[in-house]
């Protein structure tokens, strides 16, 4: 691994399959702006609170995977029960024909 590879991996700026991470770019930016700044602004500080959430949700979804994902065949089958329900309901009640 050449040494820019380390570096870039050290400051956490490489990404899994080793691409630049662009998360993580912004939050050294406006990191750094933060703390050269004589006095940050609320844009500064409504951009860091971004750049942070935006960082939170990347790492949440690449660590967190549902144990059973709900396949959609069960859902287009669960729907269409539902439906039907609803449909034979508004005919019992005089709503439809």
């Amino acid at each position: 691994m050449s040494f820019l590879k380390k570096v870039l991996n050290f400051l956490s700026l490489l990404s899994n399959d080793e691409k630049l991470s662009l998360t993580s770019v912004g939050i050294y930016i406006v990191l750094i702006k933060v703390a050269i700044a004589p006095s940050p602004s609320i844009g500064d500080i409504g951009a860091l609170l971004l750049v942070l959430l935006n960082y939170a949700h990347k790492r949440y979804t690449g660590t967190h995977t549902p144990e059973n994902p709900p396949q959609v065949d069960e859902l287009h089958k669960s729907m269409n029960d539902i439906q039907s329900k609803v449909n034979a309901m508004a005919i019992k009640i005089g709503l439809s024909k």
